[in-house]
């Protein structure tokens, strides 16, 4: 499946990468250019974010293989921000996660975090780590089209994600 979640924190990424066992992600495109770091997201399999420069031959081959990769049980999630939220509304979303979803008649999982911000906020560097707090995930909307029948547009996907999020703040 493409899941696609809200970005609070730094720490959603590790969160996500710790409940899916079979998963890829989207990085920055600058965080492949950091020693150690950089490397170890290659190896792991995530892909640039942007397709130009030297990493285009990096998101093409991943992209080459994702319809594979989820049809075989893995997941791709994003945060299709692009960013973290700064006052914790959802920013205007990326078409990435929709035109993978679609290219690979794969359904969309929609999450919402809540609370990372807490115990890391953007901005700082230091954990929070004296405050009571309590982080949740929970699934908004499964939006699984019938794919034999009718390809929806990237429109009406990236419609259905923020309906679910509207719908979560009611």
């Amino acid at each position: 499946a493409v899941i696609v979640c809200n970005h609070l924190s730094y720490l959603d990424p590790l969160l996500l990468i710790a409940l899916f066992e079979r998963h890829r992600t989207i990085v920055k495109t600058r965080f492949f250019s950091m020693p150690v770091f950089g490397r170890i997201i290659k190896q792991s399999g995530y892909f640039p974010a942007g397709s130009e420069g030297p990493f285009a031959g990096m998101m093409l081959k991943q992209m080459a293989s994702m319809d594979s990769f989820l049809a075989q049980g893995g997941n791709l999630f994003i945060f299709p921000e692009g960013t973290r939220s700064r006052d914790g509304r959802l920013g205007d979303l990326n078409q990435g996660a929709m035109k993978i979803a679609r290219l690979c008649k794969a359904p969309i999982y929609v999450l919402r975090l809540a609370h990372t911000d807490h115990l890391f906020a953007p901005g700082k560097f230091l954990f929070q780590t004296t405050t009571r707090n309590t982080v949740t995930l929970k699934l908004l909307a499964r939006i699984a089209p019938d794919y034999e029948r009718h390809i929806p547009s990237i429109t009406d996907l990236e419609q259905q994600i923020q309906a679910a999020y509207r719908t979560a703040r009611s």
